[in-house]
């Protein structure tokens, strides 16, 4: 039981860090496409220095989607792979 606690606060734990760095990379994004464009002139040169050109904006997460995609496709096609080779075992000890 005191295992399954430990196991389950490192989850949570686990789990708000993930939060917490997605909703920083979230608002360091908003900031950087939405308000970066409406900094003066005078301040503009001091405040871009933190973020990068606003034309990676659209290529980034761009970028990351298709990767993400094109990871979670190649890992369905081997689930259905492996689900056909396991069917047609099945089948195969059945006729015999």
């Amino acid at each position: 039981m005191m295992a399954t606690t430990a196991v389950n606060l490192e989850s949570q734990f686990l789990g708000r860090l993930i939060l917490g760095g997605t909703l920083l990379l979230f608002a360091y994004y908003t900031l950087w496409v939405i308000g970066l464009p409406f900094v003066d002139a005078e301040y503009k040169k001091s405040v871009s220095a933190f973020f990068p050109p606003v034309e990676l904006a659209l290529g980034i997460p761009s970028l990351l989607g298709t990767i993400l995609f094109g990871a979670l496709f190649l890992r369905a096609y081997y689930l259905v792979r492996l689900d056909r080779k396991d069917l047609k075992t099945s089948t195969t000890k059945k006729e015999s």
